[in-house]
């Protein structure tokens, strides 16, 4: 007896079991087929939503709104883009239609304003090289004439040209300060040279020479065998030839743009004399007739 009740109580336990085993599944299928009915109710909510959102934000409205700002601003690249986008999203509009419009109307406008600076440009460019090649004209013709009015003396031995303004002095027995340059026979290299002359009743045994050049002040130190000295009846002199350097060019010009340029020849005793305005002329004379013929500023930067 007892051993009938325990098999039919696990006969009854195994029913149960597989009642619930039944249950659980359908359970679970239907927990599986409502999330995915979710999950599908929320995707077309999210289209809605982005289709709402790119209604709102890629409007006719609103994108003719941004067009008249990027056309405002003249910026034709920002316009361009929303005419493209305006295009794909609502063609045959008639937003697409100004918008377009005013594509064509900026672009006729910038391309005209280039052009404009364009023709500006070329103006100013031409403007500019008339003005260059008038200036160097000008200057050709005033070295040319400044190289009309230089003398030279040929050496027949060495072949060596000097030249030297036709208003320097001719002779070395008077007082002056002056340039001349020299080219070798055979060469088209000018050499420049700088020459300080002194006469007088008597002898100064000059050593150096300073020069005032309005607030500036030089000074020149030739050893005292390099300062020429001679003399004749009725008086002496003293001068110095030496080659325009670096430093002795910057004082030249110096003096050709001075106000006054006082120099003193200086030794046992000195003497005080006033660069004058002639020969300030005839420095820049043989400084242009110089470089016409073929010496440069580069010269005297080494």
């Amino acid at each position: 007896m007892k051993f009938r009740l325990l098999i039919t109580a696990i006969a009854i336990t195994g029913v149960l079991a597989g009642c619930s085993s039944t249950s659980s599944s359908a359970t679970n299928e239907e927990e599986l087929a409502s999330t995915k009915e979710a999950l599908e109710k929320l995707q077309i909510e999210n289209d809605s939503l982005k289709q709402q959102l790119d209604d709102f934000k890629n409007g006719p409205d609103k994108l003719l709104a941004e067009a008249n700002s990027h056309f405002a601003s003249d910026d034709i690249k920002k316009l361009t883009k929303t005419y493209e986008t305006i295009s794909k999203k609502h063609p045959g509009s008639e937003e697409e239609k100004k918008i377009n419009e005013l594509v064509t109307e900026l672009q006729t406008k910038l391309d005209k304003k280039a052009a404009e600076e364009k023709i500006a440009t070329e103006k100013l460019a031409a403007e500019e090289k008339a003005a260059a090649e008038k200036l160097a004209a000008e200057e050709k013709a005033r070295r040319e004439q400044a190289s009309s009015s230089m003398r030279k003396n040929t050496d027949e031995v060495t072949g060596t040209t000097i030249y030297k303004d036709k208003t320097s002095p001719q002779y070395i027995n008077d007082n002056g300060f002056n340039m001349f340059f020299a080219t070798a026979e055979g060469s088209d290299i000018p050499v420049l040279y700088v020459r300080f002359q002194y006469t007088g009743d008597n002898w100064l045994f000059i050593d150096n020479y300073t020069l005032r050049v309005d607030d500036q002040v030089y000074t020149v130190n030739p050893s005292y065998s390099e300062v020429n000295r001679d003399n004749q009846v009725g008086g002496v002199w003293e001068y110095y030839d030496t080659l325009v350097t670096g430093e002795l060019y910057d004082i030249i010009n110096a003096v050709i743009n001075s106000n006054k340029t006082v120099i003193r020849s200086q030794g046992e005793r000195y003497q005080d004399r006033t660069v004058t305005a002639q020969e300030k002329k005839a420095l820049q004379n043989v400084l242009d007739a110089f470089k016409a013929m073929g010496g440069t500023d580069a010269q005297f930067k080494l």
